[in-house]
Order: structure tokens, then C-alpha cells, then sequence
């Protein structure tokens, strides 16, 4: 709701029989204001995965026209001037949480595509999840101010080592938020060569067979003598 500013007219309470309520549209209405007094419009909480608005302060003012008297509002300007709207509307604009997601090689620092990415929340419940692209992703409007979220790997690019997850608070701020997640390689298994040649199968397999024929041999012969 709209308050008085300190600096605001000389009315004790800054309004009379005040009255508001919200519309289909979730537009507030508000009646009962003086004229010619500064009033201070406050967001509290923005919708999640939106950013807190700037404070308005303005005033309602009373002119003539050609149908009449009318009332519009006055927007107060950063260098103390008052700019005035045709109408008797205050709008105040949200901007959009702005998340950008980059996963990049740990020792090149080049971006990586092809991770399979999921999104959780401070209760492990599942936000959304997607696949990284070399030169990032954007996630605009989905995760809340004040949250605190878990990106965690699944998958990871063909070649790489699967990533600790990596967690963000979001800041109350229209600027962009970056998370980075860094991969390593997978090392290389090296190729070790032989140093030595191996005797085939077939050829001790048969060396086997006449050695255990010398022996019957021998042993005969050592009977024969007997």
C-alpha cells in the first residue's frame, strides 16, 4: 500500500477513508488519497522469479480539461521534478531473475555442450532441468529471490568427468547471475608397449608333447637295460 512521505503536505493522517482492493488483473486500487502530497509506493515480496521493483513516490493532482476536472498522477523524478501521467494509474515494473549457466573445461576454460543439467531446490524437489550449450544458457523468470538452488551434473559432455554440483543463492538484483561448472578429462589410459616376445601357445603346447615322449622313451630304454 501507499504511504505518506515525511516531506509530503501538511495533513495529519495522509489520507481519508482510505480504501483499496485488487482487481481480476491483480491491479490495486486505491482511494481516499489527498492531493498534492507525496506518496511512496513499496513492493515487499516480488512474484517469484522476479526482482524487487524501485520504489515510487508521487503525487495525485487535480487538473482541468475540456471534459472537465480530472486527477492523475505525478511520478517523482531522481532529480526532484515531477513528471505527470494522463491518467490517475501508477505502474510499477518487475524485472525478471536473469541466470546464466555456463560449464566450461576445467584447464581451458572452453565451453562444454552436451551435460545433462538438473535444477533442485533447498528441499531436493526438482526445478527444472536442461542441456548445456557451449556458449551457456539462459534462465530467465524460474528461480526466486532469496532461493537457495542445487545445479547438479547427470551426464557429462563425452570424455569429461561428472562435476560436483554447484549451489546458488539468488540476489535480489535485475543484473545477470552467473553459475560455472567446471569439468575435468577423463585421463588418457597410456599405451604401454612390449618389451618382449611371448612364445605361442601351439608352439610350447608341442613342446610339452615331446618332452613328455623323451620321457617314455628314456624309460623304456632304462627297463630294456634292467
Amino acid at each position: 500500500l501507499p504511504r505518506r512521505s515525511e516531506s509530503g503536505g501538511k495533513k495529519k493522517d495522509g489520507y481519508r477513508n482510505l480504501k483499496y482492493c485488487f482487481d481480476e488483473s491483480g491491479n490495486l486500487h486505491v482511494g481516499g488519497l489527498f492531493h498534492d502530497v507525496d506518496y511512496t509506493l513499496t513492493e515487499t515480496r516480488p512474484a517469484d522469479g522476479y526482482v524487487t521493483a524501485d520504489s515510487i513516490i508521487y503525487q495525485l493532482k487535480e487538473v482541468k480539461s475540456e471534459e472537465g476536472t480530472k486527477t492523475i498522477v505525478s511520478i517523482k523524478q531522481k532529480d526532484g521534478s515531477y513528471s505527470d501521467r494522463e491518467d490517475d494509474k501508477t505502474i510499477m515494473h518487475d524485472e525478471q531473475t536473469r541466470i546464466r549457466f555456463i560449464k566450461v573445461d576445467a584447464k581451458t576454460g572452453q565451453g562444454l555442450a552436451g551435460a545433462k543439467i538438473k535444477v533442485t531446490d533447498k528441499n531436493g524437489k526438482e526445478v527444472m532441468s536442461f542441456i548445456s550449450k557451449e556458449d551457456g544458457v539462459d534462465i530467465t523468470g524460474k528461480l526466486a529471490v532469496g532461493e537457495t538452488y542445487t545445479f547438479t551434473e547427470i551426464s557429462a559432455p563425452s570424455g569429461y568427468k561428472i562435476a560436483k554440483p554447484v549451489k546458488i543463492t539468488i540476489k535480489d538484483s535485475a543484473e545477470v547471475q552467473v553459475v560455472k561448472m567446471k569439468d575435468e578429462r577423463i585421463p588418457d589410459v597410456p599405451h604401454i608397449p612390449q618389451t618382449g616376445k611371448s612364445m605361442p601357445v601351439m608352439p610350447i603346447g608341442l613342446m610339452m608333447v615331446i618332452m613328455v615322449g623323451i620321457v617314455a622313451i628314456v624309460g623304456r630304454k632304462m627297463k630294456f637295460l634292467k
